[in-house]
């Protein structure tokens, strides 16, 4: 077994926990485990705001975070499965998949920020909210 071999085994689960992990946290910050926090969570001005901001921010971050997990842990099992190809094809591929794997991931976080922001901010009138100079 080759050393790129041995990269791609372990860090395709890596990748996978990553994206079940990120989304597992933000499940259970919607269900209420967790309140306002410093540590866990989706920590911006707009969602810190109240325990309202905090939840509603939560509850829409889910659907970016819950369609991230389907396709990254089809990369990863894609990578993995290249990985054997790798006497036919090279390390390319598999290394290539787990890119592609883990940019999904920082993007559905970027998508889900963005959208627990906008619920959040829209929960208070222009006047009340911390944000309330920015542009929408």
């Amino acid at each position: 077994m080759s050393e790129h071999q041995i990269t791609v085994l372990v860090m395709a689960p890596l990748v996978a926990l990553f994206a079940w992990s990120v989304a597992a946290i933000n499940g259970a910050v919607e269900r209420g485990k967790y309140d306002i926090n410093p540590a866990i969570g989706i920590r911006t001005s707009s969602t810190m705001h109240c325990e309202d901001c905090w939840r509603a921010g939560h509850h829409a971050a889910a659907g970016p975070l819950c369609h991230m997990l389907p396709p990254v842990l089809l990369l990863a099992l894609a990578a993995l499965a290249a990985t054997l190809l790798e006497s036919v094809s090279g390390p390319v591929p598999a290394y290539a998949m787990l890119a592609v794997g883990f940019s999904w991931i920082m993007a559905a976080m970027v998508a889900a920020a963005h959208k627990a922001n906008a619920a959040a901010r829209n929960l208070h009138p222009e006047n009340q909210h911390p944000d309330a100079q920015l542009p929408r």
